[in-house]
């Protein structure tokens, strides 16, 4: 069993700090969010900072801690760009990067809603599994050709690629009792089980 938390949206003069010591106390592990702009009609507009550029700050101030974005919101982000930055990540941090990636809160994110992206379930989940795939791709070097139904590679070569091989791991979330969110999780390298809404707290038998 290993531990690690969320930091609630510092700022990464603060979230080093915490990183700093939740290493020195023996946590495994720690995520920051992944947001532009959350506001819903209980909780006004609040700071959100770049979980990359905070990720980058914690893996060259920390040594073990296993980092992530928890969640990449991956259908409103650009897959060739996603790998470079967590290309970045993962060297800077010797291989300690995973990388936990969903649909997105659409709804109470403005990095959605009020920039035109995709909206729709379906269509965040298509974009979720394209890129997924075009990660994988752009990690391993080779030159990528990808015609898809929402992106296009025209011969690229990423390099250099991730300190882990033969990728960083992909975590999707997977809703308890969806059948394709399983089929996802079951096609990659782990899975951020989720309790659709948020309606109770996920339990032993949930993830089993």
């Amino acid at each position: 069993m290993r531990f690690a938390f969320v930091l609630p949206g510092y700022d990464p003069h603060t979230s080093v700090a915490m990183a700093r010591e939740a290493e020195a106390a023996g946590w495994d592990g720690v995520f920051v969010p992944d947001a532009l702009a959350i506001a819903t009609p209980q909780v006004p507009p609040f700071p959100q900072f770049n979980a990359w550029v905070t990720l980058a700050a914690v893996a060259a101030a920390t040594e073990r801690l296993v980092i992530g974005p928890l969640v990449c919101a991956v259908p409103r982000r650009r897959p060739w760009e996603l790998a470079r930055e967590a290309t970045g990540v993962d060297l800077l941090s010797g291989g300690r990067l995973v990388l936990p990636m969903g649909l997105g809160a659409a709804e109470d994110d403005a990095g959605f809603r009020a920039v035109g992206e995709p909206m729709t379930r379906r269509e965040r989940s298509e974009r979720l599994d394209e890129a997924m795939g075009l990660l994988d791709a752009l990690w391993s070097g080779d030159e990528v050709h990808h015609a898809g139904a929402h992106w296009r590679v025209e011969g690229m070569t990423q390099l250099p690629t991730p300190h882990q091989r033969p990728r960083v791991p992909l975590w999707p979330v997977a809703g308890v009792g969806s059948a394709r969110g399983a089929r996802r999780a079951a096609r990659w390298d782990g899975v951020v089980p989720q309790v659709p809404g948020g309606s109770r707290p996920l339990t032993p038998d949930d993830v089993r």
